[in-house]
């Protein structure tokens, strides 16, 4: 019969939430803590908080499941989880190992925060409770919206600084970083957030490269950098701004689009950072491709590596320039895709890129190409018989030079449209890449 009643009153308090909002939530809380205190149902005793405790120091077993009908504690959590009750769903962890596992689902690994409202409310969850997310995500706009402006970015430094320990990786996207929203010490407050390892930007827009170089060198952890789709108002860099002083990550690999090319890439020269890089990833815009600032925009941040620099990787049109790499003696491994998106395309995968090579240490090449357009499976085959012949059979005269005496592995891989995938067997590609490369297969590297 309590049974029932209970039932009953929650069905009921679920009907008044749905008429006049969430304000009744609190209601329904009071009746889940009064739950908790029916031994009929939840097979607990009452005990003071240093029982409590020295339960939980002598780790006693938690009962297997609830009385109460799962399906109705299934509700309640649903309910918190909607309105990110932590601290409630804590204390309903400790019913039962059935209801621990349940509610474990319940903690976030990754929360996206979109004003300073929701900020505000998870900067009052007790540490006990919750320890924060993995990933973090700051949206200024939805996708396909357009960029908005981000000003909790200024809340979420101040607040949530060295509350959220788990916190390894920080995104921001959508976004328009305008200084008028951010208060002055905004970077100071950033600076406590020492777990971040990975900062991801994208479609963003900075008032200038300094303020972009001032963030990643906020993040004394930063080891890995992606930005994608960034524009910056002000794209002079002094070459004095950022004095040897000043802490910098130990910042380890960088992946930067073409539209990004020129600010990151200026900043990475100017604060140092690109010395101590052990791999790249050049996303090379075609919009760009005409444009010689771009490639030497490349060059130069290339040039500017350290011997720590082992891994390339680089996403390009055939046909396009690559760098130049003669500087990287300890270069290991290269990784390049290339879009072959028209048959009038020179198909060429420039061989003074590989003539230059002064690595003795590569290990790893992979080359994919990427066959975008394509009306038939004929011209599948045609396209992939000429990538063979005049892309991969002149490397296979290179590839027995010295330079590449330490060579294990040469992977060439062509992946066409799904439509036409069916059109043409594996082993068709394997058997023309052993016709033309018959050194390279006899080495076994192949």
């Amino acid at each position: 019969m309590p049974l029932i009643l209970l039932r009953r009153c929650i069905a009921w308090l679920q009907s008044i939430r749905s008429l006049f909002g969430a304000g009744t939530m609190s209601v329904f809380r009071r009746v889940i803590s009064l739950s908790s205190c029916w031994p009929q149902f939840l097979q607990v005793k009452h005990q003071d908080e240093q029982t409590r405790q020295a339960a939980s120091a002598a780790e006693v077993p938690l009962p297997t499941a609830p009385v109460l009908p799962f399906d109705v504690w299934d509700l309640v959590i649903d309910r918190l989880e909607d309105d990110w009750d932590y601290n409630t769903i804590r204390v309903c962890s400790t019913v039962c190992q059935r209801l621990r596992r349940r509610c474990k689902d319940c903690f976030p690994e990754a929360v996206y925060l979109h004003n300073r409202e929701e900020i505000a409310y998870l900067s009052k969850l007790k540490a006990r409770d919750w320890k924060g997310p993995e990933r973090v995500w700051m949206r200024g706009g939805i996708r396909g919206a357009g960029r908005k402006p981000i000003p909790h970015v200024g809340a979420f430094a101040a607040m949530l600084a060295r509350k959220w320990p788990r916190m390894d990786s920080l995104g921001i996207s959508n976004a328009e970083w305008r200084t008028g929203d951010v208060h002055g010490d905004v970077f100071l407050h950033i600076s406590a957030f020492t777990s971040i390892q990975d900062l991801h930007l994208s479609n963003v827009v900075f008032p200038s490269v300094l303020t972009f170089g001032r963030l990643v060198c906020a993040l004394s952890g930063l080891k890995v950098l992606t930005c994608d789709a960034l524009t910056f108002v002000q794209r002079q860099l002094h070459p004095s701004a950022f004095p040897q002083e000043i802490p910098r990550p130990a910042l380890q690999t960088v992946r930067i689009d073409g539209c990004s090319f020129d600010g990151v890439a200026s900043f990475l020269i100017a604060s140092g950072l690109s010395t101590g890089l052990h791999t790249l990833n050049l996303q090379m815009d075609r919009a760009l491709r005409d444009q010689h600032v771009h490639i030497m925009d490349i060059q130069a941040l290339v040039d500017t590596t350290g011997s720590s620099f082992y891994g390339l990787a680089m996403h390009a049109y055939l046909g396009d320039p690559l760098p130049n790499v003669a500087k990287l003696t300890r270069l290991a491994h290269i990784d390049v895709h290339l879009n072959v998106s028209n048959q009038k395309d020179r198909y060429s995968l420039s061989p003074e890129f590989f003539s230059r090579m002064a690595s003795y240490a590569l290990y790893s090449f992979i080359v994919q190409f990427d066959i975008e357009q394509a009306s038939n499976a004929e011209q599948v085959h045609a396209v992939l018989e000429r990538l063979v012949r005049e892309c991969c059979a002149p490397l296979d005269a290179l590839f027995v030079l010295p330079p590449f005496v330490n060579l294990a592995q040469a992977c060439f891989y062509a992946v066409i449209v799904p439509q036409y995938a069916n059109y043409v067997d594996p082993h068709v590609w394997d058997e023309m890449m052993k016709a033309h490369m018959p050194l390279s297969y006899a080495q076994g590297i192949l």
